[in-house]
């Protein structure tokens, strides 16, 4: 494997101990990765560069092992309430966290993802706070709440 060592030792260390294991059961890997991959954003550049190393790895992982069966998804969220958000240099106010992803709907993405059968495959899935942001627009550390909410 010739990406091994590259890059992030977390991520590739452990698709690599166990990447026989997914091969021989034809199973599927789940990379969490952020929109911020996709659409550079306040987090800064080390931050999104770090996440699309990850969209990368998954791209290039896929084209090596689907014709093992292997399925590869990269989740790409945007804000979700964790505690992440409290290192921010202004951390958001309570009632913009209402509004922000939880931690469960990323679980949910990633459950759809491996539910489908195994001729499907969902390569990467977007996933944003319906009333924070818009696709490509996530310049905001902290955005403004829409009126009316």
């Amino acid at each position: 494997m010739s990406w091994y060592g590259q890059t992030s030792p977390a991520s590739f260390g452990l698709i690599h101990g166990t990447l026989d294991q997914i091969r021989e059961r034809e199973g599927d890997i789940v990379l969490i990765s952020s929109i911020s991959a996709a659409w550079p954003s306040h987090s800064g550049a080390a931050y999104s560069a770090t996440k699309a190393a990850l969209l990368g790895l998954a791209r290039g992982l896929s084209r090596d092992e689907h014709a093992n069966g292997v399925r590869v998804c990269t989740i790409l969220p945007g804000m979700v309430d964790t505690p992440m958000l409290d290192r921010r240099p202004v951390p958001p106010p309570v009632e913009m966290r209402k509004l922000c992803l939880q931690p469960e709907d990323v679980a949910d993405a990633a459950l759809c993802a491996v539910s489908l059968p195994g001729r499907a495959t969902i390569a990467e899935i977007s996933i944003l706070a319906t009333r924070l942001q818009s696709l490509g627009y996530t310049q905001q550390a902290t955005p403004d709440i829409p009126d009316g909410l």
